[in-house]
């Protein structure tokens, strides 16, 4: 992912829920940065990334790509 422009971010974590979920079910803290490997199936999974502030507040997600 591109990362956040914005000083306030602190880190981001990559969000994941069963295809057959509706809401996000599981976050994964990877720190603060612009890569993350995580041993998810995207046949099995949607991944999304949000990022965070020192203050724990949370974005949006948005759905992350593979990377090639």
């Amino acid at each position: 992912w591109e990362p956040s422009p914005s000083a306030r971010v602190a880190g981001y974590e990559v969000v994941y829920r069963a295809t057959t979920e509706h809401d996000w079910t599981a976050a994964l803290d990877v720190g603060n940065v612009a890569t993350a490997r995580v041993p998810l199936s995207k046949d099995d999974y949607q991944i999304g990334v949000r990022a965070y502030d020192a203050e724990g507040n949370r974005g949006p997600v948005t759905f992350a790509t593979a990377g090639r």
